[in-house]
């Protein structure tokens, strides 16, 4: 009896000293600061129901169209395009957070907005970005490279 009790003692302390111990896989961090950095865009998806559209690198250098985006190791962010519809240069600043796979960022200038994307560090160098539409039939995938 004194065995069984003293195995059901050993067990029940491991379970409060190992049971909940934190998950082997990368945290967040750990995953904040793969994306510091400046990143360029290096290819566009464009997917609907009935069709997928590709930009390339070099497609897009030849059009001259780009977009910078830096994430800093303070939570900070800012981004250089010419790709928002008017073609003109703008510059964009805010915050940035990850909450699992999301990319949240928060712009305070030029406007106020929040803009959530999917992401995924497909190496260290590789960089992609996804954001669908509120109805699902849209989704733009955004390829970065880390400069």
């Amino acid at each position: 009896m004194k065995t069984k009790l003293f195995y059901v003692i050993i067990s029940v302390l491991m379970l409060f000293l190992f049971g909940c111990s934190k998950d082997k896989s990368p945290t967040e961090s750990e995953s904040d600061m793969a994306l510091v950095g400046t990143w360029k865009l290096i290819e566009m998806r464009w997917i609907s129901l009935n069709d997928t559209t590709t930009t390339t690198e070099s497609q897009l250098n030849d059009m001259g169209m780009f977009d910078i985006a830096e994430y800093y190791d303070d939570g900070t962010c800012k981004g250089t395009t010419n790709m928002s519809g008017s073609g003109e240069l703008e510059t964009y600043s805010g915050t940035w957070t990850t909450v699992g796979n999301q990319l949240v960022l928060n712009y305070t200038s030029p406007a106020v907005e929040q803009i959530i994307y999917e992401y995924t560090i497909i190496s260290e160098d590789i960089l992609n970005l996804k954001r669908s539409s509120p109805s699902g039939d849209e989704t733009v995938s955004l390829d970065y490279r880390k400069q």
